[in-house]
């Protein structure tokens, strides 16, 4: 079957990690500037790209591979 010859990358789990942060820091950002409202209000519409990475950088989470994932000063997560 294809699952009994499915092989995962190994570099997939940055990129769900990635994908991951992306929605954290959406997330954080819609709660902050559009609390109790659902969908986009117009704090966020359209959205600044420099205040959403400033969200992601503040996120932290548990990632695919059960390591914590979160952001250095200087932008960078921790290294495998």
């Amino acid at each position: 079957s294809l699952k009994d010859n499915y092989v995962q990358d190994s570099k997939m789990g940055f990129v769900i990690n990635a994908i991951y942060a992306m929605a954290h820091g959406l997330h954080d950002m819609h709660k902050e500037l559009c609390p109790d409202h659902v969908g986009l209000c117009e704090a966020m519409d359209p959205i600044d790209g420099s205040k959403l990475l400033d969200y992601i950088l503040k996120t932290s989470f548990t990632g695919v591979s059960g390591e914590e994932v979160y952001f250095d000063v200087n932008g960078d997560s921790p290294g495998r």
